[in-house]
């Protein structure tokens, strides 16, 4: 269902009253089309986020173990002193 160039004109308040009045004007059947169409777009941005979550944790996870990598290296190459 494609998006009413007019209705996303304007400001938000604008926008928001004239989604509203659309949605006032649909019959049952456009509304339930538009229900699915949304609840579609949200599914497929939890998707989305979830994917981006798993790719930052990857991330902080390997950036960790590097850190982690240097300090155990920098340990290990520390020459001995004698006191």
């Amino acid at each position: 269902m494609a998006v009413d160039p007019v209705i996303v004109r304007g400001t938000a308040d604008e926008r928001r009253t004239r989604r509203i009045r659309h949605l006032a004007s649909c019959s049952r059947i456009a509304l339930d089309s538009i229900l699915l169409e949304r609840l579609d777009k949200a599914a497929k941005l939890r998707r989305e986020l979830k994917e981006i979550i798993e790719e930052w944790v990857e991330a902080e996870v390997e950036a960790r173990l590097a850190v982690e990598a240097r300090e155990l290296r920098s340990v290990t190459l520390m020459p001995l002193t004698t006191v």
